[in-house]
């Protein structure tokens, strides 16, 4: 079943997620996830480039990182150096702006030079200045040989668009370069230890790799993570066309902090076609005091609710519920708190559907409060053995 570095989707069923990538007990691979602040990665593929300068001898070629993103690997074996475009051109760049380069990279033997990558700013077609040399002072190490490399800088009053380029002029280098990332601002000041690459999701993982997701209504935490204030913050995600049967999955992890509303709505995904043939949803909220977990399926309103069970705030939980034919279960931390049957209802899912709240508007619905770092929906029905195992392998990440 799917697990912190990502689902098989053709075996496990997922069809839509996202995970903030942060682990309290993160090893070095997952540790390269980006866990900060989202804004838009402007920069694109690095390119590899190769110029044979001073009798040098060496390499360049493309690899596939961990997370199936491309990377540039160089090998420098005599002087001289090896040039790359790390982003050829990056257009409709502000003057007077402050920007950030940054990479993850592994090397061994010779230091990498100040070269590594080089910030070229242009204006009407000739070059202004440059800058942005590497340096070691500004590397973190994220463990197993990986660091990430970063550089902050201000344009100019004119700079209208740059290249990023590389180069490696020291002998005897071997060096993997991934995760370029150019943004407006210092991102890395506020959050040293929280450093990787973002997704196209900005600052989510998408598991599915197949979905917009729009976090723009919710704040960010420290790490990344998305803060749900309890008033107005949803995240919307736009699948095409995914079908959601008689077998289904919906899963959270979750960190509430409050309780603006009695009832607080974790996910609701909506879509076309059920059993009548017209509008169709699920909607999956926690209810506080007592605790319970509620599923609300259908235009019948027809509700399945789980026992009472402790779900302190300022900690993490598990909640998943399940359906196979009409029969849901409910889950805490793996563990069944809660059963019942409703109606059959299924849904295509072709509209966009909100997380932390439901429907559209902002009038009378229950907000959720507090942090949620993980969010799925499988097109079958997980056993009670694949939810303990998901469960498992995300709870030392949670310190539970």
């Amino acid at each position: 079943m799917a697990t912190i570095g990502g689902p098989n989707t053709e075996k496990d069923g997922l069809v839509f997620g996202y995970d903030t990538g942060y682990g309290v007990n993160n090893t070095a691979t997952n540790s390269r996830y980006y866990q900060g602040k989202p804004t838009s990665n402007l920069s694109n593929d690095m390119t590899k480039y190769f110029n044979n300068w001073s009798g040098m001898t060496g390499s360049t070629s493309y690899y596939t990182t961990d997370r199936g993103n491309q990377g540039i690997h160089l090998i420098t074996t005599n002087g001289g150096g090896v040039q790359f475009y790390a982003s050829s051109t990056i257009n409709n760049i502000s003057a007077s702006t402050e920007y950030t380069v940054s990479a993850t990279i592994k090397y061994s033997g010779t230091t990498p030079h100040v070269n590594m990558f080089y910030v070229r700013q242009y204006h009407n077609g000739s070059q202004i200045t440059e800058g942005g040399k590497f340096s070691t002072s500004y590397m973190i190490d994220l463990g197993g040989g990986w660091y990430r490399a970063y550089r902050t800088f201000t344009t100019t009053s004119t700079t209208s668009y740059i290249n990023l380029q590389g180069y490696q002029y020291s002998n005897g280098v071997n060096l993997k370069i991934q995760d370029l990332q150019f943004e407006i601002g210092n991102q890395l000041s506020p959050y040293i230890g929280s450093l990787g690459t973002r997704s196209s999701t900005q600052s989510l993982i998408d598991l599915k790799k197949t979905t917009n997701i729009d976090v723009s209504n919710v704040s960010f935490d420290s790490i990344g993570q998305p803060d749900f204030d309890g008033t107005d913050d949803r995240i919307v995600a736009s699948p095409s066309n995914i079908f959601l049967g008689a077998s289904l999955t919906m899963e959270v992890w979750i960190y509430p902090t409050g309780y603006n509303h009695s009832r607080m709505y974790l996910m609701d995904p909506r879509g076309d076609g059920n059993t009548n043939g017209t509008s169709a949803y699920f909607l999956f909220d926690y209810h506080a005091s007592p605790d319970t977990v509620h599923v609300v399926t259908g235009n019948s309103n027809i509700e399945v609710q789980s026992s009472n069970f402790s779900m302190p705030l300022n900690n993490w939980h598990n909640i998943v519920a399940t359906r196979n034919g009409n029969s849901w279960v409910i889950y805490h931390n793996g563990v069944s708190v809660g059963t019942g049957t409703t109606n059959t209802t299924s849904l295509t899912l072709n509209n966009d559907f909100r997380i932390g709240t439901f429907a559209s508007g902002t009038s009378g619905q229950y907000f959720f409060e507090g942090l949620m770092a993980v969010a799925k929906i499988y097109d079958t029905g997980l056993t009670a053995q694949e939810v303990k195992q998901n469960f498992n392998a995300y709870k030392n990440r949670f310190n539970i």
